[in-house]
């Protein structure tokens, strides 16, 4: 019986429990009962139940391991031909490299060459025509105060170009706005950073002339003042101060201008 079962053969019921009545009868026949019996055909039936489940299970678990084999074998043929693809690409790549190293190098010189001609050509426009080619991020505010504020923003962070373009463009959409004078008066700050003074005192200009009754027309008088001084025209610079003055009495810049005017022959020595 017990070579029955590891042979994987399973023994008929009525042999089984013959053989168990055969045994316990020439063991000891006095002690063998109905009940006895009726216990021992119990656990038959329920060794045979275990049995028929272990069995199904190593057949479940031994079809699971013939398709894990299936898989890794897949897996290691393709990543076989995949490394071999891989080799072969990297020495194609190599060798294109070792043919083309000159005129990687000389690429890359006429790319950084370029590059410097584009920059020089978008400055050259931005301070003749004053149109800024710089790219505007795409998620700008749409209302005014946002608008204005993105390019105080960039300002205050040295993205003079950018904050140019984005005071431009409130210029453009919101124009009869209260800080008008103000963006036009940024516009003008943004050169004066980047040390292009004559585009800055264009666009100081522009405040002067578009917004006279805004507080910012006589600081943009005093900064063109500030901008001639650096380029070592004191004349000039003496005689908008004056008009700054006479202007606009009362500002605190025409204090300031009065100031800078005494201390002409100091900042302007030959």
């Amino acid at each position: 019986m017990l070579a029955a079962f590891t042979a994987g053969r399973l023994p008929s019921r009525l042999f089984t429990l013959c053989a168990l009545m055969l045994i316990l009868s020439t063991a000891a026949p006095s002690c063998v009962t109905v009940g006895k019996f009726n216990e021992l055909q119990s656990r038959v039936v329920t060794l045979e139940k275990q049995y028929v489940e272990l069995d199904e299970r190593n057949s479940r678990d031994m079809q699971r391991l013939e398709n894990l084999n299936s898989l890794l074998k897949q897996a290691k043929d393709g990543l076989q031909r995949d490394s071999a693809n891989l080799l072969a690409t990297l020495e194609e790549i190599s060798q294109r490299s070792r043919d083309n190293a000159g005129s990687i190098e000389e690429i890359r010189f006429q790319l950084e060459k370029n590059s410097s001609l584009v920059k020089q050509l978008t400055d050259f426009i931005d301070r003749r025509f004053g149109e800024s080619l710089s790219v505007l991020p795409t998620d700008l505010p749409k209302d005014a105060e946002g608008l204005f504020q993105a390019g105080v923003t960039r300002m205050k962070s040295k993205q003079t170009q950018q904050a140019r373009a984005i005071f431009r463009q409130y210029l453009d959409k919101f124009g009869t706005e209260t800080k008008a004078a103000d963006a036009q008066f940024y516009v003008g700050e943004t050169y004066f950073l980047e040390n292009t003074l004559d585009s800055a005192m264009t666009e100081y200009q522009a405040v002067y002339t578009n917004y006279r009754a805004h507080a910012r027309a006589p600081e943009g008088l005093l900064r063109i003042g500030e901008a001639l001084v650096l380029k070592k025209d004191c004349v000039k610079a003496k005689q908008v101060w004056d008009l700054l003055v006479k202007e606009f009495p009362k500002s605190p810049h025409a204090a300031t201008a009065k100031e800078r005017t005494k201390s002409l022959k100091d900042l302007c020595k030959p």
